[in-house]
């Protein structure tokens, strides 16, 4: 084989082993998507199968509420029809008896034009007539006339299998900056330090708090408002956050958080933070947690539209995080709100 041979016969080898590396990794590639595909139909049945076990469980509540109402105004329409049809039979027999008299009395007068001799007993006598029954609040009852909506919408609030938690926040975590309301339930920065104990669990070096409260299981819903504040940062922290030192807030040291700064601009607090596009000005946020799933999720929670959703498997106990910024001179001066039980 000449030279020339030899060398166009390794062009050609090498230019095999591209094609067939190139092959491989189509194959490879391939399987991955017929992968995700299965992955992508398993996800979205299970979805679908929560989607409507949770609508189901609204129409079960809705249905049990709307038959009680509906059969409660059924016998209440029944009872008020029940007395007035009495009332008309006692009626209808007075005024039969009124007939009987008017024409007895009536006949009388004939017979005294011809004679004074004729039976009068029992002329005078008068017919009982009961009252009219009072059936005009039988059916405009609060209970049918009220805010019938907000009612249902009420009784299925606190039916909510991820019925909104109820936090306040550790005065223990508190970073000595940081006033807590007495109900623990509000939190602003100030510029004196408060006299504090330097206990374990307290924030030294950035203005932060953790709720009293923590999660190692289940789903958890809480909103916090942040209305009139031009930063915060707000989410969940690892149990075993270091407390003591200034690190970056992000996931890889046990905080997922949506953060604020210059009043209008959102991030994800990720390394590097990720500009997210609201347009709008938030004034109380939902933060949903599902640890089982490791799902955290931000809402915007005057209409539940969704901001940011952070996917992670927990390994640990969390508990809610909150950072109020500093105060900036009076710019940032209000307070973060839990908002228990006021939606």
């Amino acid at each position: 084989m000449s030279s020339s041979q030899t060398g166009l016969g390794k062009q050609l080898t090498d230019l095999q082993k591209c094609h067939r590396d190139k092959k491989d990794m189509i194959v490879k590639m391939k399987k991955r998507d017929e992968e995700k595909i299965v992955g992508i139909q398993r996800e979205s049945a299970e979805l679908q199968l929560r989607v409507r076990s949770d609508f189901e469980r609204m129409h079960q509540i809705l249905w049990k509420e709307e038959s009680s109402l509906m059969t409660e105004l059924q016998r209440d329409s029944a009872s008020a029809l029940e007395k007035l049809q009495r009332h008309i039979e006692h009626l209808d027999t007075g005024l039969e008896e009124l007939e009987q008299l008017i024409s007895r009395t009536q006949g009388c007068l004939e017979q005294l034009k011809t004679t004074v001799l004729f039976e009068t007993r029992g002329l005078a006598d008068s017919v009982h007539i009961e009252n009219e029954p009072d059936v005009s609040g039988h059916l405009r009852n609060a209970r049918y006339t009220g805010p019938l909506q907000y009612i249902l919408w009420k009784k299925m609030y606190k039916s909510l299998e991820s019925a909104p938690t109820r936090l306040t926040f550790d005065p223990n975590t508190a970073h000595p900056n940081l006033v807590l309301s007495e109900d623990l339930l509000s939190v602003r920065e100030v510029d004196e330090q408060q006299p504090v104990a330097n206990n374990p669990e307290r924030f030294d070096k950035c203005v932060n708090v953790l709720s009293a409260q923590s999660f190692s299981s289940g789903r958890h819903y809480w909103e916090v408002g942040v209305a009139g504040k031009t930063k915060w940062d707000l989410g969940i922290a690892k149990e075993s956050v270091d407390r003591k030192v200034v690190v970056k807030i992000a996931p890889s040291n046990g905080y997922w958080t949506l953060r604020l700064r210059d009043s209008e601009t959102y991030w994800a607090g990720t390394l590097p933070w990720k500009r997210l596009p609201i347009q709008k000005k938030l004034k109380r946020i939902g933060v949903f947690l599902d640890f089982d799933d490791g799902r955290l999720s931000f809402y915007d929670a005057e209409d539940m539209s969704h901001l940011l959703t952070f996917r992670q498997s927990f390994s640990e106990r969390v508990f809610a995080f909150f950072s109020t910024c500093f105060s900036d001179g009076g710019l940032n001066s209000e307070p973060l709100q839990l908002c228990n039980g006021s939606l």
